[in-house]
């Protein structure tokens, strides 16, 4: 039986594993409670020749079965800002119904727009705004001008 302690704990915790399919040891962890997968390219390259999305399917499938909530983030790219790593993105929103956060390699608003256009959800931009490459200003008046509707927040852009 897990302690108050131990549930809290779990949740400040997001881990990944290597290789294609998840250890016994780490499906037990998500069932302690661990807040998040984070998937990288190489768990989802199939280790036979099924097509990567049904691959990705059952594995998401399998690491959902462990838990009762979403779990996908891949962060591959994560400080290139040479772009999402879109091909993943377009494949795994093709393969889930949970949603589909594009995280790590954006380098500019394109990039966004990109990620936002081929399935994502959401797209994490912490870096390019807090290191000055850019504004939140700006990468909503490119998501515009491409058609993806943005909101506001008492004002702000």
């Amino acid at each position: 039986m897990q302690s108050d302690l131990d549930r809290a704990a779990a949740k400040l915790i997001c881990a990944g594993f290597d290789n294609t399919e998840p250890s016994d040891e780490f499906l037990a962890l998500l069932r302690r409670g661990i807040s998040g997968v984070i998937l990288f390219a190489r768990n989802l390259r199939p280790p036979t020749p099924e097509p990567a999305s049904s691959h990705m399917a059952a594995l998401c499938a399998r690491l959902k079965d462990a838990v009762d909530r979403p779990l996908l983030t891949s962060i591959d790219h994560d400080g290139s800002r040479e772009g999402y790593d879109i091909e993943l993105v377009r494949a795994v929103s093709e393969s889930v119904t949970v949603p589909v956060i594009a995280s790590g390699g954006a380098g500019e608003p394109g990039h966004i727009v990109e990620a936002l256009q081929h399935g994502a959800d959401a797209a994490l931009v912490a870096g390019l705004v807090h290191d000055g490459v850019t504004t939140v200003g700006a990468i909503k008046s490119r998501m515009e001008a491409a058609g993806i509707p943005t909101r506001s927040w008492q004002g702000a852009p």
